[in-house]
């Protein structure tokens, strides 16, 4: 028999802090929204999800940021293209080399969402378990995520996030607009009471049980 075990987070690391002052900390705008990415921008060659990011503010107001957190940044010329192409002004993305655990709160509370629209791939759809997203759902933030069947085993649709159609910007852009125009608490403190399932500690006692329980069978 086989027991699978999501990734996890460790709460004391991704403290929760005031949305201003996150704001303050980082020397942003405090008029801006902010749509915050957290991770690798590519895996093994393989993007996830932010060309999309960049092609849905085409959609969205020019109030309307993207921090990009994570790196590497040799393909950013690329997306650069991409943002061109599609009539978006470059000022709107910010792209920012790999952080330490230890400051990733600031970026992922100066955000009005927090993004994660991984296309639609096999890896992505059925064998991944993302650590950022227990990350996102420990931050007391609304998460826009892509409706994909390994997302779908922890979060839920205006339950603990808002999931969009992978692969679609436009639709991407208007799960943003609904974030930012309506009130997502109860959402926000649907992941945050979730999350709590999902700590290292909970994943190493699930894990220890399954393992003592197989044992006593023997």
């Amino acid at each position: 028999e086989i027991h699978v075990s999501h990734d996890g987070v460790n709460l004391n690391t991704f403290k929760q802090i005031d949305k201003n002052k996150a704001i303050n900390l980082l020397s942003l705008d405090q008029k801006i929204n902010y749509l915050v990415y957290i991770g690798r921008f590519s895996t093994l060659g393989k993007e996830k999800g932010i060309p999309q990011i960049i092609e849905s503010l085409k959609f969205l107001k020019e109030n309307t940021t993207a921090i990009f957190v994570g790196g590497p940044l040799n393909h950013i010329d690329d997306y650069y293209e991409i943002a061109k192409n599609n009539n978006v002004d470059l000022n709107r993305l910010i792209f920012i080399d790999r952080q330490s655990v230890s400051e990733l709160y600031k970026f992922i509370g100066a955000a009005s969402a927090l993004l994660m629209p991984f296309p639609f791939t096999k890896h992505y759809a059925y064998y991944m378990s993302p650590i950022k997203m227990f990350e996102y759902m420990s931050s007391m933030r609304p998460i826009i995520a892509s409706n994909l069947p390994s997302i779908c085993e922890v979060l839920k649709n205006k339950n603990n996030s808002i999931l969009c159609e992978p692969d679609n910007p436009k639709d991407l852009a208007t799960k943003i607009n609904y974030v930012l125009n309506n009130d997502c608490s109860n959402i926000i403190t649907q992941a945050y009471k979730d999350v709590q399932e999902y700590t290292w500690d909970k994943r190493a006692e699930n894990i220890k049980r399954f393992m003592n329980n197989k044992r006593e069978a023997l």
